[in-house]
């Protein structure tokens, strides 16, 4: 175990500590490794100044010491656009940005409650009411989008077959975008109509995603944090204490693994934990750490009581209720409703012939975005937990993993816009490359920075 590792282990204890008595977090009126940052590249009130910013992103405690740097930094609360994650959106957070702060009520989008609405188009249709009502300014600023800037590239693609004016308008401005989320960065990667885009119209995009900081700080805590979740949600349904029965865990990245670790503390010997990676190498990994390690997974064979999806791919499908048995639960790691393809399980509720059924519906409207939804597939019963979205998210908290580690994502965040809209376009142009990586100057410096301040909480 190298000293990292080690540090990593050492500060596991108290990020615990804090996850458990969540509900006493309370919003920072800085976030120190940002402000580090900022003094040290010396960004200026002019950095953020002439820009027009969209922030598509959780409104969690963290977010408002962030912005609050980036008003020091230029930023113009007033020629700022606000488009939040809604399964994560946290009432505070969401009230304080529109009480004093400076923003325009009617650029902070309305969040989503609506438990059955197809997530993805809703989400698009948001950023399109944005992106259309940019393009009528008269102002000229270009456009910086911060965060999970694949929903406005997605978005700018079916714009520019059904609207090219609007697209053609934004690009004039110039576009910049910042992405956090590993989906987006594969949105740029492998999606050709958005590659394209992309060039045409000269988006340089900085990903932040590959990031080292983010693979050694942040992953090992919210892979905790979905362990510690799971737990905590298994415990309200009381399926702690009756037997789990027969667990798969999808993927056995740092969210599996800690998942994984998480479920083998409160099983009975009974219980047996299996997992499945594409990649055959994590084989004797999982061996090694307990668990049974399952080269492929059968279709036919109706034996899993607990699946919990911790990919960032679609894992699960609607065919693969097959593999589950009667009242068995699902439970997602990764972002929005990607895991389980929540969308077609719902689009073919409402078909009478599909045989899929959702159970006591009116009520689960009623207890909003992050209801458990049941469902049936002809005789078998199935629920997805937190409504499909990421198990670790409550909006009830102000955090879900707490400020001190989390800061080090939010100065990269930081960080990749200040490269963006620096980046040289004509090398952008000679070498028809417009998406990177954050630079390793930065990273190294954020990565080595924030293990300092994880050394202070030992």
């Amino acid at each position: 175990m190298n000293e990292t590792n080690k540090l990593i282990e050492h500060v596991m204890p108290k990020f615990r500590e804090e996850w458990l008595n969540r509900e006493n977090m309370t919003i920072q009126e800085s976030l120190p490794l940002v402000d580090d940052f900022c003094s040290a590249k010396k960004m200026q009130g002019e950095t953020f100044e002439k820009f027009e910013v969209i922030f598509i992103q959780h409104l969690l405690g963290p977010f408002i010491p962030r912005i609050k740097s980036m008003i020091n930094c230029g930023l113009k609360p007033e020629h700022s656009w606000i488009v939040d994650i809604p399964y994560s959106t946290n009432k505070t957070v969401y009230k304080k940005l529109s009480d004093g702060m400076g923003f325009n009520d009617e650029q902070i989008l309305d969040t989503i409650t609506e438990p059955f609405h197809p997530y993805g188009v809703t989400q698009l249709g948001r950023v399109e009411y944005v992106l259309k009502e940019i393009a009528k300014q008269e102002n000229g600023r270009p456009i910086l989008v911060i965060d999970d800037g694949g929903w406005v590239i997605r978005e700018l693609v079916r714009l520019n077959d059904e609207e090219p004016t609007v697209v053609k308008i934004l690009s004039d401005r110039g576009l910049f975008l910042v992405e956090q989320t590993t989906k987006g960065h594969r949105i740029f990667e492998d999606m050709p109509a958005a590659k394209e885009l992309i060039e045409k119209f000269e988006i340089p995009i900085i990903s932040i995603a590959k990031a080292k900081t983010k693979k050694i700080v942040e992953m090992p805590f919210i892979g905790e944090s979905i362990g510690l979740a799971t737990k905590e949600k298994l415990e309200k349904l009381d399926r702690v204490d009756k037997n789990l029965g027969n667990i798969l865990i999808i993927g056995y990245g740092p969210v599996g693994k800690s998942t994984a670790m998480s479920l083998k503390g409160i099983c009975s010997q009974n219980e047996k934990i299996h997992v499945f990676d594409t990649e055959q190498k994590k084989k004797d990994e999982i061996e090694n750490d307990g668990f049974v390690s399952l080269a492929e997974i059968d279709e036919k064979m109706e034996y899993f009581d607990a699946v919990f999806g911790c990919t960032g791919y679609r894992s699960f499908n609607v065919k693969d209720t097959s593999i589950l048995r009667d009242d068995a639960i699902l439970s997602s790691g990764s972002s929005a409703t990607v895991e389980f393809n929540r969308r077609e399980f719902l689009e073919l509720s409402n078909d009478p012939n599909s045989g899929i059924h959702v159970l006591n519906r009116e009520y689960t409207r009623k207890s909003g975005l992050h209801a458990d939804i049941s469902l049936t597939d002809h005789n078998k019963k199935f629920t997805f937990l937190n409504g499909s979205f990421p198990i670790n998210f409550q909006p009830e908290y102000l955090e879900c993993v707490p400020h001190w580690i989390i800061q080090s994502t939010h100065a990269l965040l930081i960080a990749g816009a200040n490269e963006v809209i620096k980046i040289n376009k004509k090398y952008c142009r000679e070498n028809k490359k417009w998406f990177f990586n954050l630079n390793d100057e930065d990273d190294n410096w954020i990565l080595e920075k924030s293990l300092e301040k994880l050394k202070e909480k030992i």
